[in-house]
């Protein structure tokens, strides 16, 4: 059980459900979308290439032009990028759903173990019946969109997106889901009956562990709309474009290092 809680617990009290992790080191973007693929900055190429695309259509020195060929390049590019955010978004959502559905198991469990009504023999069945769903919970928590995972344990640095906004580069972001919650924590270390390890739940223990589930899902569905709010008034630009109307390519301001995103989650 200690080594399955470790595979996907990075803090250094893995083992104590009320235990605060260490703060980690969420200085500058561990990884942004470029051209629909999520990966790490390199902070040695141009913005363009960076942050937006690898397409040379995209470079610093093409965009000096500012005509409606490129002006488009680019507002295709980031809607290419939002769209994979998205998917991210999808996957996760799809990941949370299968684990409110482990806890009903869970909360089922503990109904069956505290009836008045059951024998040893029901109670037993019930607590293999939580270890499956919490072991499931266990393997769902490893699951990765594009190699990237969709839960954390802790605090982690967002993914970045960048959009353009008005006269300015700015930074959406994607957070991974985070379950490193007390509820969650006490259903991963607790049982419902038996002599084995962990502590016993009871029903305030699942119920906090829901109130947590539905948080997260509550925040994937509020960055999702962010994205597809964007991708719309991306669109809307490109459509702008089309019929000969104005769109201006925000100039890139900051340094080499740090880019000119505003940080994320400005708009979340």
């Amino acid at each position: 059980m200690k080594q399955l809680i470790k595979s996907f617990d990075h803090s250094h009290h893995s083992n104590d459900p009320s235990a605060t992790p260490p703060p980690p080191d969420l200085k500058g973007f561990p990884r942004v979308v470029v051209d629909g693929s999520f990966i790490r900055v390199d902070n040695k190429k141009p913005f363009y290439a960076r942050m937006v695309s690898r397409d040379p259509d995209i470079e610093e020195s093409a965009l000096q032009q500012n005509d409606a060929k490129h002006k488009n390049a680019v507002l295709e590019s980031v809607t290419c990028n939002l769209e994979a955010g998205v998917e991210m978004l999808n996957s996760q959502e799809n990941s949370l759903a299968k684990i409110g559905g482990r806890l009903a198991c869970i909360a089922l469990s503990l109904n069956k173990v505290i009836s008045s009504n059951a024998s040893e023999s029901n109670r037993a069945e019930a607590q293999i019946s939580f270890e499956e769903s919490r072991n499931q919970i266990r393997e769902i928590t490893q699951s990765a969109h594009d190699h990237v995972a969709l839960f954390s344990n802790g605090p982690s640095a967002p993914i970045a997106i960048a959009v353009p906004v008005l006269s300015s580069w700015e930074g959406l972001s994607i957070s991974r889901c985070d379950i490193s919650t007390p509820g969650l924590k006490s259903l991963d270390q607790g049982k419902v009956f038996g002599k084995g390890d962990g502590f016993f739940l009871d029903y305030n223990s699942v119920k906090r562990a829901f109130s947590e589930w539905r948080k997260l899902c509550t925040t994937n569905r509020l960055q999702w709309s962010l994205l597809r709010d964007h991708i719309r008034w991306i669109k809307n630009s490109m459509n702008r474009l089309h019929s000969g109307g104005k769109w201006n390519i925000p100039p890139v301001r900051g340094n080499a290092q740090t880019g000119p995103l505003n940080r994320p989650h400005k708009n979340n």
